[in-house]
């Protein structure tokens, strides 16, 4: 399935509109995360992480009032 919708993924991994244009649909996540781990070894160089925190930093700077956010 992968080498149907993503042919030639080695050429335009890095072509935004490439990847974009394509999707894979699953209801499950285990079977996105399974894809997800394929795909990734099939783009070339390194693989990166990028991490994200899904709160609220409790800093009151420039803040008037924190409870609303």
């Amino acid at each position: 399935m992968a080498e149907a919708i993503y042919e030639d993924l080695e050429n335009y991994f890095a072509e935004p509109m490439y990847l974009q244009e394509r999707a894979i649909i699953t209801p499950y996540n285990e079977i996105a995360n399974k894809f997800n781990a394929y795909m990734m070894e099939r783009k070339p160089g390194n693989p990166k992480t990028y991490l994200s925190h899904d709160t609220i930093s409790q800093s009151t700077t420039g803040i008037d009032n924190q409870a609303d956010l």
